[in-house]
């Protein structure tokens, strides 16, 4: 009993000395580099967060002498997969849910990017980009089928057996008569393109009132963004503070 006794306390002591939260760390190395690493990331979290208070979202929607704003004409529509026939759009194939990481999805343009405007002056003929560029309230229609046969445009894509089964989930993203836009001019020419279409920089689908209350709501979240960014700099810095000096306490002194 009493060896018993006299090992006790000196386990728990031992105990103790190896939990210890303030013993100097193993490895000051990798304290180095997580104290490196957290640095960057709170000047990367702060500068975002001044770049965010300093200058908004940084959206806006473009207005002057070099913008076009009306209703997209009628003209020669393409058949659609997925919802009404459209003028110019974008269809993708793919499988309802499917993860991102490995895309085995299917993606084309179709239809003319050459379209009529009717503006407040006048009817005006341009050249819209391709449609990974537009922004504003593009009209995505999508639909799941079993088979693709006798549907327009995915029915001759090929090798879509080889790389996918059923269900197939297709999405068209397009333009239709009647679609506000509001496009800024001032794009190089595309070779091959219609001489009398003007080309667009940016485009915007949706009317100026709809951009606008979109951007609106953006900016309400513009201070609790700049908060959150601020935050997550702060957190940053202490983490690399305390890691720089938990990497400063394994270094051996002059007297050893």
């Amino acid at each position: 009993k009493r060896r018993a006794l006299k090992a006790g306390p000196g386990a728990i002591m031992k105990t103790s000395v190896n939990t210890d939260v303030n013993a100097p760390p193993k490895h000051p190395a990798l304290c180095l580099v997580a104290a490196a690493v957290t640095g960057l990331s709170a000047l990367a979290f702060g500068a975002a967060a001044v770049s965010v208070a300093v200058r908004g979202t940084g959206a806006s929607i473009p207005q002057g002498a070099t913008v076009v704003e009306g209703e997209v004409l009628a003209g020669r529509l393409t058949r659609s997969p997925a919802g009404e026939d459209f003028l110019v759009g974008e269809v993708t194939l793919g499988r309802p849910a499917a993860s991102t990481a490995v895309d085995h999805r299917w993606r084309g343009p179709a239809g003319d990017r050459t379209l009529g405007v009717e503006t407040s002056a006048g009817t005006v003929v341009v050249e819209v980009p391709p449609v990974s560029e537009w922004r504003g309230r593009p009209a995505t229609d999508e639909r799941v089928v079993q088979r693709l046969d006798g549907l327009p445009i995915v029915s001759d894509v090929d090798g879509v057996e080889a790389q996918l089964t059923p269900p197939y989930a297709i999405a068209v993203r397009a333009l239709r008569p009647g679609d506000a836009i509001v496009a800024e001019l001032g794009a190089a020419p595309r070779v091959g393109a219609d001489e009398n279409a003007q080309p667009v920089a940016q485009l915007f689908v949706g009317t100026r009132a709809q951009l606008e209350g979109d951007l609106r709501q953006r900016e309400a979240m513009r201070w609790p963004m700049v908060f959150l960014l601020g935050l997550m700099a702060v957190a940053c810095g202490v983490m690399a503070v305390r890691a720089q000096r938990r990497a400063g306490a394994d270094r051996p002194n002059a007297s050893t």
